[in-house]
């Protein structure tokens, strides 16, 4: 009898196992599906997207005091699920007939004129590679000059950081309810959103845009930051 009994338990233990595993085995697959099913969503969502593209004119302030307006053109990956801003960057270009200027290529900085040649300077990442062999000064940016039509890097040592402005405007894609940057984007509005950061000499509250050194060494973005890390 007691065996019998054993036998019987045995059996009853192992139904409960079974719809244990079978319980389990149900859970996973609906797990699964869910995730595939986000994953689709997420596809579809995106599948069809264009590029992200924001195109408006620009007031820039020379560090002569000369203001010019020209054309921009900003480009990112489309915005990622649920997300209302979009993704990153893809490449940025400037247009300026009078000077036959146009580039086309990274994150820009600043746009300058000296000796009526154009010089475009880019905002580089840092970081350890960049700095490697380079004085703790150095600021993380890279320097072209327009000659005959063409871009031709030059020494950034050699800029006058100290002169040219950080005049470019950097706040195009809206998301959270505002729009992209369009029609023309003036210098006053720029000076809204921090384009002034400094005090003028002027006195009072006159305030003046920053220059290119001011803005790095002001923010601690130099290569000192990384220096630690190249040792």
């Amino acid at each position: 009898m007691g065996t019998f009994l054993n036998q019987l338990s045995s059996l009853e233990g192992g139904a409960v196992n079974q719809r244990r595993a079978k319980h389990f085995l149900a859970r996973s697959i609906r797990k699964q599906s869910l995730l595939i099913l986000s994953v689709s969503l997420a596809g579809l969502v995106g599948c069809g997207k264009k590029i992200e593209e924001a195109k408006w004119s620009e007031e820039v302030r020379l560090h002569d005091g000369r203001m010019i307006v020209i054309e921009r053109v900003a480009r990112a990956n489309p915005q990622p699920f649920l997300s209302e801003i979009p993704g990153a960057d893809i490449d940025f270009e400037i247009h300026y007939a009078p000077l036959n200027i146009h580039w086309k290529g990274g994150q820009l900085a600043s746009l300058e004129i000296f000796d009526g040649n154009a010089y475009v300077v880019t905002a580089e990442p840092g970081g350890v590679e960049f700095c490697k062999g380079k004085p703790t000064s150095t600021l993380p940016i890279k320097v072209w000059r327009q000659q005959a039509g063409e871009w031709v890097e030059v020494d950034a040592a050699n800029f006058p950081t100290d002169v040219a402005l950080w005049n470019l405007y950097l706040k195009y894609w809206g998301g959270n309810g505002v729009e992209d940057a369009k029609g023309l984007i003036t210098w006053e509005f720029k000076a809204g959103r921090d384009a002034y950061p400094f005090a003028s000499d002027k006195g009072g509250n006159a305030r003046r845009p920053a220059t290119i050194m001011e803005h790095y060494v002001s923010k601690g973005i130099t290569c000192a930051r990384w220096a630690i890390d190249q040792k």
